[in-house]
């Protein structure tokens, strides 16, 4: 089945069902990678360097685990990460700031639980961009899932400095390594962002 669509644009999940299947399988994923403190920096590294968007780099790992490409949805994925990244920044920036002063720890912990809420609504965006079957899995020996990685990653650093992708090496292998039974429940690590 070939998963590049015919418009340019990525089909939409239109049963609630798989797309929430899919939703919680992206973020029981990011949660456990984000548990790694190796790729939590390289991630962070990224984001405050590049404005890398991190939920795009975790569904570059992501989607190869489930055996898919992401450069043909590229321009529907930027898209859906445009709105959620208008927002993020500036209450990133905010929430930074906020840790700095004295007295604010309650202030910095409400705009830490947006900022989050805001990620997981963008992971659904991302999600909701790609076609329906993106968790049918795909066995494939460790070598064709690290290219996959690979290309997936370099798809969606398109744009950014050539050093870029050597920055992704624990994210890669974090991605090579994933095992989706053992993953932490949805919830479980909220706590965890800096």
């Amino acid at each position: 089945m070939n998963d590049k669509p015919e418009t340019g644009r990525a089909p939409q999940c239109t049963d609630s069902a798989p797309a929430t299947k899919a939703h919680d399988a992206f973020w029981r994923y990011s949660l456990a990678l984000w548990s790694q403190a190796a790729v939590q920096r390289e991630l962070m590294q990224l984001q405050h360097s590049q404005q890398a968007p991190i939920n795009l780099l975790l569904l570059a790992g992501f989607a190869a685990c489930h055996g898919k490409r992401l450069e043909p949805y590229q321009t529907a994925l930027q898209a859906a990460l445009e709105p959620t990244q208008r927002l993020l920044r500036p209450l990133r920036q905010l929430r930074l700031q906020t840790r700095e002063l004295a007295g604010t720890d309650m202030a910095y912990q409400a705009l830490k639980e947006a900022e989050l809420a805001l990620e997981r609504l963008e992971q659904q965006a991302l999600v909701n961009a790609l076609p329906e079957n993106l968790l049918e899995m795909r066995p494939m020996p460790p070598a064709t899932r690290r290219a996959l990685i690979e290309d997936n990653l370099a798809s969606c650093l398109a744009g950014l400095s050539q050093s870029s992708l050597q920055m992704c090496a624990n994210l890669m292998q974090a991605s090579l390594d994933y095992d989706q039974d053992a993953s932490p429940e949805p919830d479980s690590l909220l706590g965890s962002q800096p």
